[in-house]
C-alpha cells in the first residue's frame, strides 16, 4: 500500500482524469477478487461493465470518495482510502483498490468520446 504521501499523489492524478471526462462517454470496467495470489481470472472474481456520458465529478470529504455521474440513477465511486495503485494513460485509467488482504477490486475507465 502507498503511503500517505504517495497516496495523496495517486489521488490527484485519479481526480484530474476523472474531472476531464466530464461531457465525454465513458466506459468503466471492473474485476473484484477474492483471491489476489490468483488474479481476475473467472474462477475467483466477478466482472462487469457499463457504459455513460458523465455529466459531473466529485469528491466526497467524508468517506473520501472520488465519484463520477451520468443520467440519474448512474453513478461510480472509489474510495480513496484504498487505493493502491493507479496508471493513468492519454484516455483511460486503471486503478487498484484493496479492501482486504485477498480482496480488491481493479477498475478501467476508458474514455470512448472526446
Amino acid at each position: 500500500m502507498p503511503n500517505h504521501t504517495e497516496r495523496i499523489i495517486l489521488i490527484e492524478s485519479l481526480s484530474e482524469f476523472l474531472q476531464s471526462t466530464v461531457g465525454h462517454k465513458l466506459e468503466i470496467s471492473e474485476s473484484i477478487t477474492h483471491d489476489t495470489q490468483r488474479g481476475h481470472d473467472r474462477h475467483c472474481s466477478t466482472q462487469s461493465c457499463i457504459q455513460f456520458s458523465v455529466e459531473n465529478f466529485q469528491w466526497t470529504i467524508s468517506g473520501g470518495n472520488l465519484i463520477i455521474s451520468g443520467p440519474k440513477p448512474t453513478q461510480y465511486s472509489i474510495s480513496t482510502g484504498q487505493l493502491s495503485s493507479v496508471e493513468i494513460q492519454n484516455n483511460y485509467a486503471k486503478i487498484t483498490e484493496r479492501f482486504e488482504a485477498h480482496t480488491e477490486r481493479l477498475t478501467t475507465f476508458k474514455l470512448l468520446s472526446s
